[in-house]
């Protein structure tokens, strides 16, 4: 078993200054806060600096560098909101034993229209080409294949392009509405990119209910 007390802190719990100045982890979990280290455990001093819960980064296009960074500022975690498995992947099995990164969790690849955001984004990358859902009856198919490359959440393109200054094709609503309830069917999150209020009222929830 791995232990170590982290001693002479400021402790904040992420509300409130807690009244402790040790934290005792015990096989990378948190298992006591107090004023005192457990006999015989390695303390660690902390300066007298400010210990808190590590920052997540809610939405990132991330590389092993990236995490290398968001590491030393306090983030412990980033949500990668879209990515290729093939490039994602072996990073994901580095975090697990490279503790000079933060963790990572992906959508893998999002649901775009082909010819939608973000293509227009990204004519020259090579990317190969990305799975999509054009008719309500490919969306158990779409969240089961990301799945598959371990997705934790399925992403959602709704851009109409109009942010940019232009106009784009977007994922029929019906599409979109079928996508969200097979991911909820699977017990995942289905999160929306969206840029503007107006597309947050996108007519994908009356489709959903129609």
């Amino acid at each position: 078993m791995s232990r170590f007390a982290v001693t002479n802190t400021r402790v904040f719990t992420g509300t409130h200054v807690a009244d402790a100045s040790v934290v005792v982890v015990e096989d990378g979990a948190i298992a006591a806060v107090g004023h005192e280290a457990p006999e015989g455990v390695e303390e660690l001093d902390g300066g007298g600096g400010t210990l808190l819960p590590g920052l997540i980064d809610a939405h990132t296009h991330t590389d092993e560098d990236g995490l290398r960074t968001a590491l030393r500022f306090g983030v412990t975690t980033e949500l990668d909101m879209m990515s290729v498995p093939e490039v994602m992947d072996p990073l994901r099995k580095k975090v697990q034993t490279a503790f000079d990164l933060a963790d990572v969790r992906t959508a893998s690849w999002g649901l775009a229209h082909p010819d939608g955001h973000p293509h227009q984004l990204r004519r020259g990358l090579n990317d190969p080409v990305w799975p999509t859902a054009s008719v309500p009856s490919e969306a158990a198919a779409f969240v089961a294949g990301r799945l598959s490359e371990g997705a934790d959440y399925i992403k959602i393109m709704v851009e109409d392009g109009a942010t940019f200054g232009t106009s784009l094709p977007v994922v029929p609503p019906e599409v979109v509405a079928a996508v969200v309830e097979a991911a909820h069917e699977r017990e995942v999150m289905a999160l929306v990119h969206a840029f503007s209020a107006t597309a947050t009222r996108w007519p994908w929830r009356r489709a959903r209910t129609a």
